[in-house]
């Protein structure tokens, strides 16, 4: 009976808190302070917690207390929070003690805050318990939290953990502190970074001026951080991009077959007999896999690609040449500006009046309506034009090697081989063996010049 109650106050709460959000439209302003969604009536839940002593009871009313305040980044303490959070902080059960610590934060309790850096800072804690704090503090957006991140990316098992904190940070000492680490780390570190510092214009700024100096190389930002970096609409890093050759560049449909063509002479003429599947995978690990998934591994931005045609290598060519070709409504790329200045690029999870979940390459990101400026849906494909032209012979042939197994591939043993020079180009349409005219005469010339040296070679050798 109490579970049943507990089920009827929690629906309850959510009515009052979720709503279907508009449809979106090509630029959507943020609704108006007025329009933000009242905060849910804690304090039924909470006067249950009070009258039971029963821990897998509170951890029922705690999961539905979670789900009635999704979206919510910051709510005033309810009266009766202390009195709950004292009960909660001596619980049996760990995830209700973790539960209770999560709210806390949310409400604005200095104690919960204090406790999370507790655990974050002390090296011996679990990893995972360490993570679960820097998340708590990052979702209270504690003041502090950078300065924390900023010393955790020298411990490899928070790294990542860390970077993704940092993403679009308007702190040019978070981008700067990133960039002097960059060298030294591995390429799934390294992509996150750039991803972090693609997310506002003082990283994106850093990392342009990184790339032309060579510090970062910029076949190390895959098509989704290319595309963040453009979504900033900043003059200085759009000037970079383009000395880099990362701008796009408009191409109507002759040139589009004129490119496609150019790849298929190019695959066709020895770099498939030549690929590596083994180095393709990681040629697919390094600029794919962010957003695509093959073969249960990669991200779910894009869509998954194992049963799409990939023996087809035309189909696979008008993919990712024309990204833009066709793109489906579930793949409809949403550009988010946040009032801090960063930038979200991906598609729409999840929304409600309260807030908005974009999926992004760096994994989910939910933000709270009243901190949207604005949400444009872009006209073209996550995936940006240009992918293969970052590609030299060898990583091409490997990467369609690759895309065109049919079964996963292993992981290579060791740095790939040299390999021989590529191919000479295929003959043009209507000449002989791919020689011109004049070669073909000059070549009837030569042979007759040796017939005749022969000739006369053997008539003089010929005994008398």
């Amino acid at each position: 009976m109490p579970r049943l109650l507990v089920l009827v106050l929690t629906l309850c709460a959510w009515l009052a808190s979720a709503g279907e959000a508009p449809p979106a439209a090509d630029v959507e302003p943020p609704p108006p302070p007025e329009a933000a969604p009242e905060p849910p009536n804690l304090e039924p839940l909470l006067a249950l917690i009070t009258s039971s002593d029963d821990p897998a009871f509170h951890l029922d009313i705690l999961k539905g207390i979670g789900g009635a305040i999704t979206g919510f980044d910051r709510l005033p303490a309810p009266p009766s929070w202390k009195a709950v959070q004292a009960k909660l902080a001596t619980s049996a059960l760990p995830e209700v003690r973790t539960r209770a610590q999560a709210l806390g934060v949310l409400f604005g309790d200095q104690s919960a805050f204090t406790a999370l850096r507790r655990v974050l800072r002390d090296t011996a804690a679990p990893i995972d318990k360490r993570q679960e704090a820097l998340n708590g503090l990052v979702a209270g957006k504690d003041p502090g939290v950078g300065a924390d991140c900023r010393a955790l990316l020298a411990e490899p098992e928070l790294r990542v953990t860390a970077l993704r904190a940092l993403a679009g940070s308007d702190d040019p000492a978070t981008a700067d502190t990133i960039l002097a680490g960059y060298p030294s780390w591995n390429p799934g570190e390294r992509l996150e970074a750039v991803t972090a510092l693609a997310g506002h214009a003082v990283g994106g700024r850093r990392l342009a001026a990184a790339m032309a100096a060579g510090t970062v190389p910029p076949r190390d930002l895959d098509a989704a951080c290319v595309r963040l970096l453009h979504s900033l609409k900043d003059a200085e890093v759009d000037a970079a991009l383009g000395r880099l050759g990362l701008s796009p560049k408009p191409r109507d449909a002759a040139a589009i077959e004129r490119e496609l063509a150019a790849f298929k002479r190019r695959l066709t003429g020895g770099l498939l007999a030549r690929g590596d599947r083994s180095y393709g995978r990681m040629v697919f690990m390094r600029t794919c896999m962010q957003c695509h998934s093959l073969y249960g591994e990669g991200g779910t931005v894009g869509p998954d690609i194992t049963g799409h045609n990939r023996g087809d290598l035309d189909y696979l060519l008008l993919n990712i040449v024309d990204p833009n070709a066709l793109i489906g409504a579930d793949y409809q790329v949403v550009v988010v500006r946040l009032r801090s200045g960063r930038v979200l690029t991906g598609l729409v999870a999840e929304e409600s009046t309260a807030s908005i979940t974009v999926k992004t390459s760096a994994g989910p990101v939910t933000v709270p309506r009243a901190d949207i400026t604005a949400k444009e849906v872009a006209p073209t494909s996550m995936m940006p034009d240009g992918i293969l032209s970052q590609l030299d012979d060898q990583e091409l042939g490997d990467l369609f090697v690759y895309l065109m197994t049919k079964e996963q591939a292993a992981m290579p043993s060791g740095p790939r081989p040299a390999v021989q020079p590529a191919l000479a180009p295929l003959p043009e349409a209507g000449s002989v063996r791919g020689m011109t005219s004049l070669q073909v005469f000059l070549g009837a010339i030569f042979w007759l010049v040796l017939a005749a040296v022969i000739g006369v070679y053997v008539a003089m050798a010929r005994p008398k």
